[in-house]
C-alpha cells in the first residue's frame, strides 16, 4: 500500500486507508475531507500522554463554547486511541492558536496548528544505505 500526497504526514496517512495492495492519493482539495475522517490520535505525536492533553484542552475549550454538539469525534469513549474512540483531526482547526499557545510551547502549539490544517513541513529522507527493496515488472 502506498500513499501519494503533498506532504510526508499526509502521505503516511494515506498509505494506511486502503490496505492491502492499493494506492490513495491525496490531493490538495482532499486534505479537509481526510481530516475530517481521520481520528486525531492516528497522527505520528498524538497517541499516548500527548494526545490526552491535547483531548483533554479541545473537550475543555469546546465545551465552554457551547459547540459540544457539533464536534467531531470517532465513535467510541470519546478518549484514547484511534480505535477507541476521540476527537477527529479536524477538529484541532477549531483551537485558535492562542489558546494552544497558553497551554504548550511555542514550537508545539504551532506544530498542532499546522497539523489540524494537514500541514507537514518534515522532509522525507530516502534510506540510500539500504539500496532498492523491491522491483517491479
Amino acid at each position: 500500500s502506498g500513499g501519494v500526497a503533498h506532504n510526508k504526514m499526509l502521505a503516511k496517512l494515506a498509505s494506511a486507508r486502503n490496505k492491502p495492495n492499493k494506492q490513495t492519493i491525496v490531493s490538495w482539495r482532499a486534505v479537509g475531507e481526510m481530516m475530517a475522517s481521520l481520528p486525531m490520535r492516528s497522527i505520528k505525536g498524538l497517541g499516548g500522554k500527548f494526545g490526552e492533553q491535547v483531548e483533554a484542552l479541545l473537550a475543555t475549550h469546546l465545551g465552554s463554547h457551547g459547540t459540544g454538539g457539533d464536534v467531531a469525534m470517532h465513535p467510541g469513549s470519546g478518549r484514547g486511541s484511534a480505535s477507541e474512540g476521540g476527537f477527529m483531526a479536524s477538529t484541532l482547526q477549531s483551537l485558535p492558536h492562542k489558546v494552544i499557545s497558553c497551554r504548550f510551547d511555542a514550537k508545539t502549539a504551532t506544530w498542532l496548528t499546522r497539523v489540524g490544517r494537514g500541514e507537514d513541513t518534515d522532509a522525507v529522507t530516502p534510506n540510500v544505505r539500504d539500496g532498492i527493496k523491491s522491483i517491479n515488472a
